[in-house]
């Protein structure tokens, strides 16, 4: 009370809300900016721990299976074959454990959705592009071209910039055209700028490779727009949450069997190819022997030695018959994913058009 009798300013009155008043200045006022709910801990027992465990052990050893693979030469380790086994004992145990319980940790019902479930499918094939280019390309450009990581890094930013400067422009053509029609489209695009990287030469540098990334990057981001707004746009608000999880896992899963079916592809593929050409050349092919004539003579003079000259030429061959190799398999592996996105485009066609 002040002097007078009145109620002073800062003493609050009975039944007032008493404000609060941070300590520490200006930096102890931050945690009061965000409004953070009570947690209920009711829910806690909601929770069904041992599906998570299934969900861990599921995409855990199937990840494993998937990275690990082609180095171990798959189902000839013992302990590519015990993690395929737990992996797949999980997944079905994970899939009878979610019919049982009232609150499931991975939601069955919402594959019920035609929309969701064709598109998880098709975000399955986007994420192995999504993944597989930013693999691909920089180690093309690294291994053929000897391109350093700056000049990697201006080849790759192509496609992002392609992405970012298109995102408005698709913002704007949802609210013209069916989405069903972009997506279509962005596939037909994705596949085209892949199928342009399959004649790739040993020559290929950042011009070669433009058209084929602003391609890739404009038929992306048609894709990546609409393909939530297609598969969740149908869905039941109380079965948002849960689908939208599941469509992520899709999404990275894609990427993760991408990235092991592009190694073992290019793998088989260069083998192939490089035994192919190595067959040809024998002594009974006129090029091989004058190309091994003409380059041992050339090493002798630089050198002046004769006798390693031809050993010399021979090395340098095979070296590049491996370089012709290696871009023959990468440009199989671009082939691959493009049949891929063109098999994959006609499933838009099963989406029906989301409500408004």
């Amino acid at each position: 009370m002040t002097a007078t009798g009145a109620p002073s300013s800062s003493v609050p009155m009975a039944g007032a809300d008493v404000p609060f008043e941070p300590k520490g200045g200006m930096f102890g006022f931050f945690p009061m900016i965000v409004r953070i709910d009570r947690p209920n801990w009711h829910l806690f027992k909601t929770i069904d721990f041992l599906s998570i465990v299934l969900v861990a052990g599921f995409l855990g050893s199937l990840e494993f299976v998937l990275d690990e693979g082609a180095r171990k030469d798959w189902f000839e380790s013992r302990l590519i074959v015990a993690f395929a086994f737990l992996s797949a004992a999980s997944g079905i145990l994970l899939v009878w454990r979610s019919l049982t319980p009232e609150h499931p940790t991975i939601e069955l019902r919402v594959f019920a959705n035609r929309n969701f479930t064709v598109g998880c499918i098709l975000a399955f094939v986007l994420g192995m592009c999504l993944i597989g280019q930013t693999y691909i390309v920089p180690q093309f450009l690294s291994h053929i071209r000897g391109y350093n990581a700056m000049q990697i890094g201006h080849v790759m930013a192509v496609t992002g910039l392609a992405m970012f400067l298109s995102a408005p422009i698709v913002g704007k053509l949802e609210t013209i055209l069916d989405v069903r029609v972009i997506h279509f489209c962005g596939f037909a695009l994705v596949c085209l700028g892949l199928y342009l990287n399959s004649h790739m030469t040993t020559e290929v540098g950042f011009n070669e490779l433009l058209a084929p990334q602003i391609t890739r990057g404009v038929g992306l981001i048609l894709n990546l727009v609409t393909i939530t707004t297609v598969s969740l746009g149908t869905l039941p608000r109380d079965m948002v949450s849960a689908g939208s999880a599941q469509f992520n896992v899709f999404r990275n899963m894609g990427g993760a069997v991408g990235l092991a079916l592009i190694n073992t592809q290019w793998d088989g593929r260069y083998d192939k190819h490089y035994w192919w050409m190595m067959e040809r050349l024998t002594n009974t092919n006129q090029i091989f022997s004058d190309q091994v004539t003409m380059l041992s003579n050339y090493m002798a003079q630089l050198s002046g030695v004769n006798t390693d000259s031809e050993v010399a030429a021979l090395y340098n061959i095979t070296a590049q018959v491996q370089k012709q190799a290696s871009i023959m398999a990468w440009n199989d592996v671009f082939l691959m994913l493009a049949v891929a996105f063109l098999f994959a485009a006609p499933f838009t066609l099963l989406l029906s058009k989301p409500k408004a």
